[in-house]
């Protein structure tokens, strides 16, 4: 799916349902940046650092 497709599906949302997605959308992205700042495993160290 497409940029422009998602931002047409998430325009038939009610504000509400808006507002859950961004919400969802910005944990996801604190979650990834977390473990980028943060990796939990030596795996991830290891790859961070390559």
């Amino acid at each position: 799916m497409t940029h422009a497709e998602i931002l047409e599906q998430i325009k038939k949302l009610s504000l509400n349902e808006r507002l859950e997605v961004i919400d969802a959308a910005i944990h996801l992205l604190r979650d990834e940046l977390t473990l980028r700042v943060h990796p939990s495993t030596l795996q991830d160290r290891k790859r961070l650092l390559s």
